[in-house]
């Protein structure tokens, strides 16, 4: 596995400071580069909220850290200027409509002042990006990215998800069968606020965006543009394993061969890793790591999933022992997580009988129920955010008990304590975090803003 920093993004963050790390200047944003290196990361992570110029800041310390940069382009950068800085890959096609718009400065502005949710913004853009497409300026931007070698990983599958997510299609995908309850409820739409609040109107500007964001694949490809295949998994109908075959078919769909789809996902994938010596293609002297297939792909790129035999880890799995695993997936994605069962609790009775159902379920019915510390984490999440304070601190100080080799877990209650204005509190946990883990960047930056 290649890992990631944390996620650094601006002020505010998009997500809860608790899941990133938010800077507010340039001089934060480099001792921010510095902490994550502490923790040996194979890539620095840049979100929607920087600055231009704590962007700036972080590339440049991630090269004296020989470190690369990968992920989002902030709105406050064009793509071009992330490009030119050495930003290694660019996920989910950032920034590429934005700078091909002939309304570039216009939308960029509103973007960067946008007061509502980032994915409110763009609902509101969707629909603009795609009337002001300015092919020559679309062209210009393809060629500098094949020039520069600046990767892509289009992530179609949750592209095509934001767009369609409305569809009867997706909530009956069979595949959720092998997802946890909890997870399938958090990816209904009747339960996402990011979806319940779209228009008709909305959905068809996403369809619209969707399309042309195939097509910018398509020229990208042509243009030589270097990309590798992702799909964003954990995002609604975006499957573990499952999505990637998803993602080879959009990629052929969107104008690509089978091959070229295949090397996207293999030799590509290597060379992007610097590991091509040894992954990426099948040839003497390289780790024999292989899926065996019953049909060609090259005739139908959804011959993929005809999956007859895996070689992993010099280990032969038949197609008897696939189904097997699958089949425990089932049954373990099955079992209600032990949140729901508390949730419900909390409502009716409280918080304090939710614990002690808890630790009763936990005794005398551990394998009826999902224990997952992920569930739990969620819960508390949704606490927090619906103003229920004590039952959401309550349920992440349950975490941290029953998890105490958790990375995250005083972090987490430390957050929630600060985000509910009690300093003390959240200095205390964040001290325990450092205990836990003495290079934990989370609870150093976050002290010294407390301190101050």
């Amino acid at each position: 596995m290649l890992i990631g920093s944390e996620v650094i993004d601006g002020m505010p963050p998009v997500f809860e400071e608790a899941t990133s790390s938010a800077v507010s200047d340039e001089n934060q944003a480099r001792r921010m580069v510095d902490a994550v290196a502490a923790n040996r990361p194979n890539f620095i992570k840049v979100y929607n909220r920087l600055t231009q110029p704590e962007y700036q800041a972080i590339i440049d310390e991630a090269r004296r850290k020989g470190l690369p940069v990968e992920g989002h382009v902030p709105y406050a950068v064009s793509i071009v200027e992330a490009s030119e800085s050495g930003q290694k890959s660019i996920e989910h096609l950032y920034g590429i409509l934005l700078a091909s718009s002939s309304d570039e400065e216009q939308l960029r502005k509103q973007m960067v002042n946008a007061k509502e949710a980032d994915w409110m913004a763009e609902i509101a853009q969707a629909k603009k990006l795609v009337q002001t497409y300015d092919e020559k300026k679309a062209n210009a931007v393809f060629s500098l990215l094949a020039k520069n070698k600046t990767w892509q990983c289009p992530t179609l599958t949750v592209l095509r998800t934001a767009a369609y997510l409305n569809d009867p299609a997706f909530r009956n995908d069979i595949r959720v069968k092998y997802m946890p309850s909890w997870i399938e409820e958090y990816w209904d739409p009747q339960y996402n606020n990011r979806f319940t609040s779209r228009t008709d109107e909305d959905d068809a500007n996403f369809k619209a965006l969707f399309e042309k964001q195939m097509e910018i694949v398509r020229k990208m490809n042509q243009f030589g543009v270097r990309m590798i295949a992702g799909t964003d998994t954990g995002n609604p109908y975006c499957f573990p394993g499952f999505s990637l075959h998803d993602e080879l078919a959009l990629l052929v769909q969107a104008g690509l061969s089978p091959m070229q789809a295949l090397q996207m996902a293999t030799r590509n994938a290597a060379e992007f890793s610097g590991e091509l010596d040894s992954l990426g293609t099948i040839e003497t002297g390289k780790i024999a790591d292989l899926v065996l297939l019953e049909s060609d792909p090259l005739k139908n790129i959804d011959n993929t999933r005809s999956i007859s035999a895996v070689i992993y880890g010099g280990e032969f799995f038949d197609h008897r022992q696939l189904l097997a695993m699958l089949n425990n997936a089932e049954s373990q994605g099955a079992k209600p997580s032990i949140a729901e069962v508390l949730h419900d609790t909390i409502q009716t009775k409280g918080i304090a009988a939710a614990f002690q159902q808890y630790h009763q379920l936990k005794t005398s019915a551990s394998h009826q129920y999902d224990f997952a510390e992920s569930g739990l984490k969620a819960l508390a999440s949704q606490l927090l955010q619906n103003d229920s304070f004590n039952s959401g601190i309550a349920i992440l100080k349950l975490i941290a008990e029953n998890y105490p080799d958790s990375v995250d877990a005083f972090d987490h209650l430390a957050a929630g304590y600060q985000a509910g204005g009690n300093k003390k509190m959240a200095i205390f946990y964040y001290n325990m975090a450092l205990k836990k883990n003495p290079n934990d960047l989370k609870a150093k930056e976050q002290l010294a803003q407390l301190r101050r």
